[in-house]
């Protein structure tokens, strides 16, 4: 048994939700690979942006918050872009 005070546990719930994308090709993870995602909210039109994918081939999407259904594409590209592209702005 423990004497004395014992630790309070703190634990907060995120407010936004987020999704880990990982995209595929051929059977392969993208490793550090620029990709494109196309998103969809609800009726809206679609966005275009650009993400590059991390060391273990995955996308985040944190702190999203949305009451519509989010669509979301992935398309590889072979050549980087150079100028960056806004993430998910609108969305937010």
């Amino acid at each position: 048994m423990l004497s004395g005070a014992a630790p309070a546990i703190k634990t907060e719930s995120p407010k936004f939700l987020s999704y880990r994308v990982k995209p595929i090709k051929n059977n392969a993870l993208l490793i550090n690979s620029n990709v494109n995602l196309l998103l969809k909210l609800g009726k809206n039109e679609p966005s275009f942006n650009q993400f590059k994918t991390d060391q273990n081939g995955y996308i985040y999407l944190n702190n999203l918050s949305n009451d519509e259904p989010l669509e979301v594409s992935v398309l590889s590209i072979q050549t980087p872009i150079k100028t960056p592209m806004p993430v998910i702005s609108s969305l937010l």
